[in-house]
Formats: C-alpha cells, sequence, structure tokens
C-alpha cells in the first residue's frame, strides 16, 4: 500500500492539511518542532483507514476544538487498485466511512462496519498490522509480540519478498 494523498478538515490540532506525496519520490520526510502536528498526520492516516488513533483518542477528541465535525480523505494504492477513502465525524455522532475503488466495484458499504471489513481487505491490512507497519520503529515490542507468520508476513512485505513468495506458489 502506497499512501499517494491525504487531506484533513478540523482533525486535531488541524483546521486544514492537504498532503500531496506522489510529487515527492521515495521516502517522505516529514520535521518540525515539537507541537508541530507531525504525529497528527499519522493519527490522520490512522483514523482514516481504521476509524482508531494510533494514541487510542476517545472519539470526538479527533475533531478540532473550535469545530463541530472533522473529516479525513486518503488515496492510496494497492498493487492491483486506487482506493480513496473518506472518513468523517459529527460531535457526538459515529463516524461515517466511505470509499470508492478504481477496479472493484462490489463494496459493501451498507454498515460501517461491513464497509470497514471490505476496506481492510482491499488494502491487504488492518489495524493490528498497520501498527506494526507503520509504527514499527517507535513499536518494536510489539512487533515482537506477533506470531511467527505476522512477523514472516510484515517482514516479507516491507523487504518486496511477497512477490517471490506469491508466484513461487
Amino acid at each position: 500500500m502506497k499512501i499517494l494523498s491525504l487531506k484533513t478538515i478540523n482533525f486535531f490540532s488541524f483546521e486544514s492539511l492537504d498532503l500531496d506525496f506522489e510529487k515527492y519520490r521515495g521516502v517522505t520526510l516529514i520535521t518540525g518542532p515539537n507541537g508541530s502536528g507531525k504525529s497528527s498526520i499519522f493519527e490522520a492516516i490512522s483514523w482514516g483507514l481504521f476509524g482508531k488513533t494510533i494514541r487510542k483518542s476517545r472519539a470526538d477528541d479527533v475533531i478540532n476544538k473550535n469545530s463541530n465535525a472533522c473529516e479525513v480523505w486518503i488515496v492510496i494504492a494497492t498493487p492491483t487498485d486506487i482506493i480513496q477513502v473518506q472518513r468523517r465525524r459529527n460531535r457526538g455522532a459515529s463516524s461515517q466511512l466511505t470509499f470508492s475503488s478504481v477496479h472493484t466495484s462490489e463494496i459493501n458499504q451498507s454498515t460501517t462496519t461491513g464497509a470497514q471489513e471490505t476496506l481492510e481487505k482491499l488494502i491487504g491490512m488492518d489495524y493490528k498490522y498497520f501498527m506494526s507497519t507503520v509504527l514499527f520503529g517507535g513499536k518494536v515490542s510489539s512487533f515482537c509480540l506477533l506470531t511467527d507468520s505476522e512477523r514472516k508476513k510484515i517482514l516479507e512485505e516491507l523487504l518486496g519478498f511477497d512477490d517471490y513468495t506469491r508466484a513461487h506458489e
């Protein structure tokens, strides 16, 4: 999975954020002083894709204190598809997840749970896997708690061996 773009409105401290990762090649470095919102970028990705934050924030805490609603849009590329994800939350209500896929026409979005399950299948990971790979450097102990097969899958994908494994199978 490759994140192509991220846009937020009233998410945590950001009134508005618009990042286009397609214009960068290779690794993207996010820098800034403490409190400038670097971690909030990862929080937005986590919340947008899985409805959960890294710090396990309470539901309404994701909404900027000066607003009654927030939204996160993420465009991601998988090896076979381009997926556009939108998650929205109104203060005091549950979040809504919608997404579209370029190559997948049958998407179960009748319930948030159904949409979440379908999205996880399309992107090839769930929240636990996401936390183990995206935050690998900061949470090495969580990687150690995974099963052998879960660690093998993560390392194969990080090193690009998953293509060879699929080809061999």
